[in-house]
């Protein structure tokens, strides 16, 4: 998906640095969810300041919900929708509370995203479509989608992966 602006300068003028900005973008259009772990495996630190830094910085905001877990451990759901406002994806499923089971799944995703960075992925619905229909020359009416009011593409929100070779690797996480 090509943009006409530059979503880590959004993040970057409500105030985040742009490792924070670049971290919250991923978040965002992949999970919704993220843990202190998957901060650090992206900002290539072990420990440090940098996640209290950005935990305080996106609490005091109110951009992130702290959901709080057994053996104190934390999950941190961005749900502000300035943020996704700012990423110019205002209606986006992330920000909304979910169930337990779509929260794991959530976190999976997003570390397989880290482990992947700079690889070729079709982030979201409108980058699948026009991947599928465009470079695959496959009907719309045969990609996978569901009517929740409206017709939705590629409803899981599963991240597709394309090889240099063009060829499509699908993920699935339960």
């Amino acid at each position: 998906m090509t943009l006409d602006y530059d979503p880590i300068a959004s993040l970057e003028s409500i105030g985040y640095l742009e490792r924070e900005a670049s971290f919250l973008y991923l978040v965002a259009v992949h999970s919704g969810y993220f843990l202190r772990r998957q901060y650090h495996r992206f900002a290539g630190r072990d420990g440090g300041t940098l996640v209290a830094q950005l935990l305080k910085k996106a609490t005091h905001r109110q951009h992130i919900h702290v959901i709080e877990c057994v053996h104190g451990w934390h999950i941190y759901h961005l749900t502000s929708k300035p943020v996704y406002e700012a990423l110019g994806r205002r209606d986006s499923q992330n920000r909304r509370i979910k169930g337990d089971a779509h929260i794991k799944s959530r976190l999976m995703v997003l570390d397989f995203i880290l482990a992947k960075l700079g690889a070729n992925l079709l982030e979201d619905a409108a980058s699948k479509v026009d991947f599928f229909t465009t470079q695959c020359g496959i009907s719309n009416e045969v990609l996978p989608h569901s009517y929740a009011g409206r017709l939705i593409y590629f409803p899981d929100g599963f991240p597709i992966l394309v090889t240099n070779a063009g060829i499509p690797q699908f993920t699935f996480f339960d």
